[in-house]
């Protein structure tokens, strides 16, 4: 594991770069070996600075279910609620291991098949953080 010495809206498109809209799509890495995709994340499972904490590292992405959505995430800001997240300050804590950010724009790579509002090729907004 290469341990991150910086952290720059640069970087950020790899935080999730595939990622599912639902609440999943940043903290939940799915068992199931058939047909599971990887990405690079920055990934952290401590609280403190940010240059301390967060590593790149292979994950395993979740499978899309039947309501999910896949999108490759193409921009996303760093603002203060990502860096007090990671520092262990803000008042909602996910659960480790995390994968901070929860704001930007993707571009959908899949869909559920129950997913009527979204198709592949299209931009979209995750709305729900999942707070």
């Amino acid at each position: 594991m290469k341990k991150m010495r910086a952290f720059s809206r640069l970087q950020l498109p790899s935080i999730a770069q595939f990622s599912d809209v639902s609440r999943s799509w940043q903290r939940t890495f799915a068992s199931h070996a058939a047909a599971q995709q990887a990405s690079e994340a920055l990934v952290y499972k401590r609280h403190g600075h940010y240059s301390d904490v967060l590593q790149l590292e292979k994950v395993l992405l979740p499978l899309v279910g039947d309501e999910d959505i896949r999108i490759k995430m193409l921009a996303a800001p760093v603002n203060p609620a990502d860096l007090n997240m990671l520092q262990g300050t803000y008042a909602i804590l996910p659960p480790f291991p995390a994968v901070g950010g929860n704001e930007g724009i993707g571009e959908v790579l899949e869909v559920g098949s129950k997913v009527c509002d979204a198709k592949p090729g299209d931009w979209v907004i995750p709305v729900d953080a999942g707070f």
